[in-house]
């Protein structure tokens, strides 16, 4: 009851945003350099979370809990989706729940999740 009240709320917020800003929406007019740089962004954006999702197969094969690379990816991917639904842990818990229906530990599981940020960020500050 709780998720689905803070997720009508926010829906609520957003429709009151778009209300409010609508007329700027649409008085946004994009050229073309812009749409190639849209797509360039979304581009990058997608290289950089199959990549992502490749080094979380890497690091589950590490940890001795291994997906095929193409379904952990596939599954980074799909999952990456759900970290902005509110409260923000659900590709978290849907990437355990993989996990742990192809046989791993609950500890494992977890590991092999909880060690993803932890790691991207470490990396993010040898940047």
């Amino acid at each position: 009851m709780g998720r689905w009240a803070v997720s009508v709320a926010c829906l609520g917020c957003l429709a009151w945003a778009m209300a409010d800003q609508g007329r700027q929406l649409l008085e946004l007019t994009l050229g073309p350099s812009d749409w190639w740089l849209l797509l360039a962004g979304a581009l990058v954006s997608g290289v950089a979370v199959a990549v992502n999702g490749v080094a979380w197969a890497v690091l589950l094969r590490w940890l001795r809990c291994p997906l095929p690379t193409v379904q952990a990816v596939v599954v980074f991917a799909r999952t990456n989706v759900l970290k902005y639904i509110p409260g923000g842990i659900w590709h978290l818990a849907g990437r355990i729940q993989l996990l742990r229906s192809h046989g791993h530990g609950w500890g494992q599981a977890a590991m092999g999740v909880l060690l993803d940020p932890l790691l991207m960020a470490v990396a993010a500050l040898l940047l």
